[in-house]
């Protein structure tokens, strides 16, 4: 199985590895524990990473601190099983210009909601639902 992470999912996991927090989200949760089994398998965008990244450097979080969230996520790859979807600045331009309409280029839970469909279909190799990224 494939499953990819959305945005709150992502904190959460992220809070989760980093103060052993329990996973608030209770559709969420069975999926992180068959993660740690490698029994499901957890598309992480490092695209929606940079966005909480971003977020907590405008709270006032170090850069050191960003890096042991940094480390913490890339880490998860020894323990549980993960994958992390690298996108490059050309993918995310491309998503914004060619997917966004003028009116919505602004809607950012727009743009994470098709991304995570994106990923889910590759995730799931359904190329076919995939190629008209």
């Amino acid at each position: 199985m494939f499953y990819s992470v959305n945005k709150d999912e992502l904190k959460h996991l992220i809070e989760h590895r980093m103060s052993n927090s329990a996973i608030p989200d209770n559709s969420f949760r069975p999926r992180v524990e068959e993660a740690y089994y490698w029994q499901e398998e957890l598309g992480i965008s490092t695209y929606l990473l940079c966005q909480i990244l971003d977020r907590k450097v405008q709270d006032g979080i170090s850069s050191g601190e960003c890096f042991s969230i940094i480390r913490a996520v890339y880490e998860m790859k020894n323990i549980m099983w993960v994958n992390i979807q690298e996108l490059d600045a050309t993918f995310i331009s491309f998503m914004i210009r060619q997917l966004r309409p003028p009116q919505d280029s602004n809607n950012r839970d727009a743009l994470e909601e098709d991304m995570v469909e994106l990923f889910s279909n590759l995730g799931q190799y359904k190329y076919e639902t995939a190629i008209r990224y």
